[in-house]
């Protein structure tokens, strides 16, 4: 299984997310780039433990965070701002269903 330090140290991910960023601040938009992923990385780990999920699954919400916004510079204005919050959720809705009948 792929790491979060992995996810992190992969030039093609950190282009994207540089990218994404670039995209979104043009649309003016705050910051989107890796301090805002690893911020966001490091609350989905902290719910996914007090959800009790296992150190996998807690590790796949946090590279799930880092990596939320990665492609926005493919979307619109709508993607930008409903997509991350989607995906996230259903990220999480996804570990709670398989951690309830796997």
């Amino acid at each position: 299984m792929l790491s979060l330090r992995q996810i992190k140290n992969n030039p093609q991910i950190l282009e994207f997310i540089k990218q994404s960023d670039s995209s979104t601040q043009a649309l003016g938009y705050t910051e989107h780039g890796f301090r805002h992923g690893n911020n966001v990385s490091k609350e989905a780990q902290r719910i996914a433990k007090e959800m009790g999920f296992k150190e996998v699954e807690q590790e796949l919400a946090g590279i799930a965070g880092f990596c939320h916004d990665m492609g926005n510079f493919f979307g619109g204005v709508l993607d930008i701002i409903i997509g991350a919050r989607f995906y996230f959720i259903k990220f999480l809705l996804m570990i709670f269903l398989m951690k309830k009948f796997l």
